[in-house]
């Protein structure tokens, strides 16, 4: 975990913010899983006994379209909670937010792929109203 705190109000006021962008900072510096963990999940698993949220996603597209269309649930179901999207391709990544509605669900649906095989990872994100999720990941192939 990551946490800030000073002896005094005064000294905690003056300092927070320079503090605060350090911490930023560092955490910019490791994975996005181990960043989320340090920087969110882990206290509230640990101060809060928050259960760790569960995202899972199956895949429900037409084959050789270019077009992958993808459901998702987050659990416990809550409203507005974000989840990052990244695909991953021989070309490179592209990363995109979604939100679940009141069910904790999602529905994606990614269009113009070209030919080829990809890795859709889904990651709910720590949002100050529940921790973060571990990832839920597809392979998929889109055909020529």
């Amino acid at each position: 975990m990551i946490g800030l705190d000073r002896p005094t109000r005064r000294s905690f006021e003056t300092t927070f913010a320079r503090r605060a962008e350090e911490m930023r900072v560092w955490l910019a510096q490791l994975t996005p899983r181990a960043a989320e963990r340090i920087g969110c999940a882990n206290a509230y698993r640990l101060l809060l006994k928050t259960p760790r949220t569960v995202i899972e996603a199956r895949r429900g597209a037409a084959r050789g379209t270019g077009k992958v269309s993808v459901e998702g649930q987050v659990s416990p179901a809550r409203d507005a909670v974000r989840v990052e999207r990244e695909v991953e391709s021989r070309l490179g990544w592209t990363s995109a937010q979604i939100v679940t509605t009141a069910d904790g669900a999602f529905r994606d649906t990614i269009e113009r792929l070209p030919p080829g095989d990809y890795t859709i990872t889904y990651r709910a994100r720590c949002d100050g109203q529940q921790p973060g999720s571990d990832p839920a990941t597809l392979t998929v192939q889109v055909g020529a």
